[in-house]
C-alpha cells in the first residue's frame, strides 16, 4: 500500500518516519507549502495521505488539502516520534497510532488548554493567568473533568493538541487522573504539560510512569530560576525518557496583556497576541482564551471593570462548527487587548503585584 508522508520543516519527524518505513511502500514529500502547486493533486487518489507535523502547522496544511480537493487524510501524532512508536510494524500498530480525518465532514479543534491548578510556585509578575494573585488551587473536580472531556469528544472529532497547565501543574494533587482522562477520550492528541520545571526533579516514580504510559511531553518554560536548574531538570527527564521542549530560549520579560481602553484595533491586537489560539476549558465552559475566565480576578483586585461574557457552555445545544468559528474569531475581550507590544522585566512577585504589571496605560 503506497502512502504519502507529508512533512513541513519537521526534520526530526521526517528522519524518524523514513527510518521506520523501510520495507513499506512510502513516498515522502518535504516542504510542500513551498512547492504546493500541483504536488498535492498527485495524491488525491492515493489510499492514504499521512500528515506528520506539529500542531502549529495544522491549519495551514488543512487549507492546502482542501484547496487541492483532498477530503481525507490520516494524522500521525508527534508522540509517535517522541516515544519511538513503529506505526509501520503492522496493520494493528498503524490503525492504533494514526487517525483518519475527513476534512469536509468532521469538525476538528486545533488547540485546547485547561488549568489543573491555579496556584504557582513562582508567581511571575504580569502572569497572564493571574496565578500570582491566586490563593486557592481550584483543581477541577475529577468527575466533572471527565464529563467535560467526554462532551468535547462528542462535539469534536479530533483535538490536535491539549495542554495541561496552571499555575504550576506539577502542584496538582490529581494530575495523574487528569492525564488518564484526557488520554481516554483523546488517545491520539498531542498531550503536553506546561511547567516551569522546578518540581520535575522531585516527581515521583508513579507520576513519571503515568506521564510515559500516556505519551505526555513536557513544555518547560525557561524562566531564570529554571535555567539555573536546567541540567538537573533535563537529567531527570532523560533518565525517565520523557520528551520535552522549551517555549523559548530564555524568558526574561512578559508582554503586557491588558488595556483599559476598548478602542484598540482588534486585528492588530490579534496579530501580536500570544494567546489567540489558546482555547480554554474550565468547569463546563470554553472560551477563546484564558483571560475570559481569569480577568475577574484582576477586576476584583484592582477595582476595574473589563467585561468578559463570551464563555460558551459546552452542554448547551451548540453546533460544533459554529462554536469553532466563534472561538477562532475575535471576542469582546479582544478590544481590551493591546494593539501594540509593551514588555516588563520578568521577576517573582511577593504579594506586591500592581495593576501596572498588566496594563499598557500609564497610571
Amino acid at each position: 500500500m503506497k502512502k504519502a508522508i507529508v512533512l513541513c520543516s519537521e526534520s526530526g519527524f521526517l528522519a524518524y518516519l523514513k527510518g521506520i518505513s523501510k520495507g513499506s511502500e512510502c513516498f515522502f514529500v518535504e516542504n510542500i507549502i513551498d512547492n504546493k502547486k500541483g504536488i498535492l493533486r498527485e495524491f488525491i487518489y492515493e489510499k492514504e495521505i499521512l500528515l506528520a507535523v506539529s500542531w502549529r502547522e495544522i491549519d495551514a496544511w488543512i487549507s492546502e488539502f482542501k484547496a487541492n480537493g483532498i477530503k481525507r487524510i490520516r494524522i500521525v501524532p508527534v508522540f509517535v516520534m517522541q516515544y519511538g512508536i513503529d506505526i509501520f510494524q503492522d496493520e494493528v500498530m498503524y490503525e492504533k497510532y494514526t487517525k483518519s480525518i475527513i476534512l469536509d465532514q468532521n469538525v476538528n479543534l486545533t488547540y485546547l488548554e485547561t488549568h489543573v491548578t491555579d496556584i504557582c510556585n513562582l508567581k511571575c509578575r504580569g502572569c497572564m493567568h493571574f496565578s500570582n494573585l491566586a490563593t486557592e488551587a481550584n483543581e477541577p473536580d475529577v468527575v466533572s473533568f471527565e464529563k467535560d472531556m467526554k462532551r468535547l469528544s462528542e462535539m469534536f472529532h479530533h483535538i490536535f493538541i491539549i495542554r495541561l497547565l496552571g499555575g504550576e501543574p506539577l502542584l496538582s494533587k490529581h494530575l495523574e487522573e487528569y492525564i488518564k482522562i484526557v488520554r481516554k477520550y483523546f488517545p491520539l492528541s498531542e498531550l503536553r504539560i506546561v511547567t516551569n520545571g522546578l518540581l520535575i526533579p522531585k516527581m515521583s516514580v508513579q507520576r513519571s510512569q503515568v506521564v510515559r504510559d500516556n505519551y505526555v511531553a513536557m513544555d518547560v518554560s525557561p524562566y531564570p530560576p529554571t535555567i539555573d536548574k536546567i541540567d538537573d531538570i533535563m537529567a531527570f527527564l532523560d533518565e525517565y525518557e520523557i520528551p520535552y521542549g522549551t517555549i523559548a530560549d530564555k524568558l526574561t520579560s512578559f508582554r503586557k496583556s491588558i488595556s483599559l481602553k476598548s478602542t484598540n484595533e482588534v486585528e492588530k491586537s490579534m496579530e501580536i497576541c500570544g494567546s489567540k489560539h489558546c482555547h480554554f476549558l474550565r468547569n463546563g465552559y470554553i472560551a477563546k482564551c484564558p483571560l475570559a475566565f481569569f480577568i475577574e480576578e484582576f477586576n476584583q483586585r484592582y477595582d476595574v471593570n473589563i467585561p468578559s461574557t463570551e464563555r460558551f457552555n459546552i452542554y448547551e445545544d451548540l453546533d460544533a462548527s459554529d462554536l469553532k468559528k466563534k472561538l477562532d474569531g475575535a471576542s469582546e475581550l479582544c478590544k481590551y487587548c493591546p494593539d501594540h507590544a509593551e514588555f516588563i522585566e520578568w521577576k517573582v512577585t511577593h504579594n506586591d503585584a500592581e495593576r501596572s504589571d498588566w496594563l499598557v496605560e500609564k497610571l
